[in-house]
């Protein structure tokens, strides 16, 4: 099965790696605290604009996470890592996702 996701990159490979690009101004915004990341609509929702029920069940591709989440949930099976990365045409991005075996 495909899945495409914005920004986002994954291979297909037993090791399971993920790599995330957002603009540091948002990446800060949810390292705040500030908002949720919807990681499969690449999105991240500030918090007075979340809806009232949190998405539920086994299927995590509706969930939404802080950062702290985000690093719990991946951190039990996968290596993360995040990185800054300058630009000269446009504002600082950030990179950031997960690698390891399942």
């Amino acid at each position: 099965m495909i899945q495409v996701r914005k920004r986002t990159f994954e291979t297909n490979s037993s090791s399971c790696h993920s790599l995330t690009v957002m603009d540091k101004n948002e990446y800060e915004k949810w390292e705040k605290g500030l908002g949720k990341l919807n990681i499969y609509e690449d999105e991240l929702i500030l918090n007075e604009d979340l809806p009232e029920e949190e998405y539920e069940g086994e299927h995590r591709d509706k969930d939404l996470y802080t950062l702290e989440e985000y690093e719990e949930y991946y951190e039990g099976s996968y290596e993360t890592f995040a990185q800054t990365i300058d630009t000269k045409n446009m504002d600082s991005i950030v990179v950031f996702g997960y690698y390891g075996h399942d």
